[in-house]
C-alpha cells in the first residue's frame, strides 16, 4: 500500500492497525508521525521512501523513521529526486515500485 504525504503516514498507521500480511509501503513524502509512533508494532515489510531532496519536513524524520522500521525487521530503500514536498517524477516512482516488488533483484543461483 502507499500514499503521498499524509497518505503515506496513513499507510504506516494501517500497517499496524489492520492485521494483514503487508508486503510493503510506497511512501512519497511521508513520515511515521513523530516520536509518539516509534514504539508501535510495525510489521516487517519492504518500504520505499520516495522524497524530494528539498523536502525538509519528510527528510527531517528520514533517519529516525527508517531506523524504527529496520529495527522492526523491514527493508528500507530511499529513492531521492530533485524537488520538494511533491509527487516524484514518473521515472523515480517506477524505479521505487520495481524495487518494492522485488523486480530489480537478480535471480539467485542454487
Amino acid at each position: 500500500m502507499g500514499g503521498v504525504s499524509g497518505g503515506a503516514a496513513r499507510a504506516y498507521s494501517h500497517s499496524v492497525e489492520i492485521p494483514r500480511p503487508w508486503a510493503g509501503i510506497f511512501a512519497n513524502g511521508g513520515w511515521l508521525g513523530g516520536r509518539q509512533t516509534y514504539n508501535r508494532a510495525y510489521p516487517p515489510m519492504r518500504v520505499a521512501m520516495v522524497n524530494g531532496d528539498k523536502d525538509d519536513a519528510a527528510n527531517l524524520y528520514l533517519d529516525a523513521d527508517s531506523g524504527v522500521l529496520m529495527k522492526a525487521g523491514s527493508i528500507v530503500s530511499v529513492h531521492a529526486f530533485e524537488g520538494g514536498h511533491q509527487l516524484a517524477p514518473p521515472s523515480v516512482q517506477a524505479k521505487a515500485l520495481r524495487w518494492l516488488l522485488g523486480e530489480d533483484e537478480k535471480p539467485r543461483l542454487p
